[in-house]
C-alpha cells in the first residue's frame, strides 16, 4: 500500500482551464513545478477549491495522472474523492492508486444530509476497499459535518491517515484530536482554513491544507519552518501579515479571488467553470485590486526578509 507523510504544507491545487473549459495540462505541469521549488511536503488535486464537483470521472482522471507524473515523488499527491455515493469515491481512490499517488481526501456524501449511521457506513465502505491511505475530510461549509465522536470512531480504521478540518473552528480542531488520542498510530492533523497555521501547529496539530498555499506556497512553508525552529514569534508574525490579503481573496466568490492571485503569480489559470458575468466582474474589479496590492505586499516582505 502506498504510503503518506501527512504534515507540513499541503497545497489546495486549482484546476486550470484552457479556453475549451479542458483542463489545462501544460499549466498543471508549470503549478507543480512552481510548488515542489517553493517546498512543499504535499500537492491536493480535485478538491474543493479546485472545482472538482464540475469535473467529470475523465477530467479527474486526466488532471491526477498529470500532477501525480510531473510530481514523480518529489512531492506528495493526494486527491480529493469528492462524490456523492462510495461507488464514485471508490473510483477515484482506483484513479489515484494507478497514478501512483500517497492517499486520497474523503469528505462526506455531498449533497444530501445522511443519519449518523448511513455516514459511518459511507465511510467504512471507501475505507475497506480504497486500499491505500486516507485523510478524512470535514468542511461543513460544502457537505455535512463531522462530529468528534464520529471522527474517533472512523479513525481506528487502519487506513486512515490524517485528518483535515475546514471547520475554521479551533473548538473543533481540539475536540477531533482529543477524540482520536487513543488511536495506536500517528495521525495527521491539518486545518484547511488559510488563518490557522500557525494556531493548529501551536495545539499539536501538523500543518496546513489550504487553497491560500495555491497563491503564496513559499510563504506558508516559511511559517511552518519557523515553527519547526522554534522561532514562533516570528511564525506567528508571518501568519498574521497573510489576513489582510486573506480577507482580499474570500471578499470575492469562492474560488475566484484565489484563481484570479494564482494569475496574478505568472500562470494561465483560464475562467473558472462558474466565471464572473461580465457585469460582476465589472463591479469586482476593485477587489481584485485589492487582492493585487496585497499579494504584492505579502510578496515583498517575504523577498526582504529572505535577502
Amino acid at each position: 500500500m502506498a504510503s503518506l507523510d501527512y504534515s507540513g504544507v499541503f497545497v489546495v491545487m486549482l484546476t486550470p482551464f484552457d479556453t475549451q473549459g479542458n483542463v489545462a495540462l501544460d499549466v498543471v505541469d508549470q503549478l507543480v513545478d512552481f510548488y515542489v521549488d517553493s517546498g512543499v511536503d504535499g500537492v491536493f488535486p480535485c478538491g474543493s477549491a479546485g472545482e472538482a464537483i464540475h469535473l467529470n470521472l475523465d477530467q479527474k482522471t486526466e488532471f491526477i495522472h498529470r500532477v501525480a507524473a510531473r510530481a514523480a515523488g518529489r512531492v506528495q499527491v493526494l486527491p480529493g474523492a469528492i462524490a456523492a455515493n462510495a461507488k464514485d469515491a471508490l473510483a477515484l481512490a482506483k484513479v489515484a492508486n494507478d497514478a501512483g499517488c500517497n492517499g486520497i481526501v474523503v469528505p462526506p456524501p455531498i449533497y444530501y444530509t445522511f443519519q449518523p449511521a448511513y455516514t459511518r457506513q459511507y465511510f467504512n465502505t471507501i475505507l475497506d476497499g480504497a486500499d491505500m491511505p486516507v485523510v478524512l475530510y470535514n468542511i461543513p461549509a460544502y457537505a455535512q459535518p463531522l462530529d468528534p465522536m464520529m471522527m474517533g470512531e472512523l479513525a481506528q480504521h487502519p487506513n486512515v491517515a490524517g485528518i483535515k478540518d475546514s471547520s475554521g473552528s479551533m473548538v473543533d480542531f481540539l475536540h477531533f484530536m482529543d477524540a482520536t488520542r487513543n488511536v495506536d498510530r500517528k495521525i495527521g492533523f491539518m486545518s484547511g482554513r488559510e488563518e490557522l497555521l500557525f494556531a493548529s501547529l501551536a495545539v499539536g496539530g501538523s500543518g496546513s491544507m489550504s487553497a491560500i498555499n495555491a497563491v503564496v506556497p513559499e510563504v506558508m512553508v516559511r511559517i511552518h519552518a519557523l515553527f519547526q525552529a522554534g522561532d514562533h514569534a516570528a511564525s506567528n508574525a508571518l501568519q498574521m501579515s497573510l489576513m489582510d490579503l486573506v480577507r482580499a481573496m474570500y471578499a470575492i466568490q469562492v474560488p475566484i479571488g484565489f484563481r484570479d492571485a494564482i494569475t496574478m503569480r505568472g500562470f494561465a489559470m483560464g475562467d473558472a467553470v462558474h466565471a464572473p458575468p461580465a457585469q460582476e466582474r465589472v463591479l469586482i474589479q476593485p477587489k481584485l485590486e485589492k487582492v493585487q496590492a496585497e499579494l504584492d505586499a505579502v510578496l515583498a516582505s517575504h523577498r526582504k526578509a529572505m535577502a
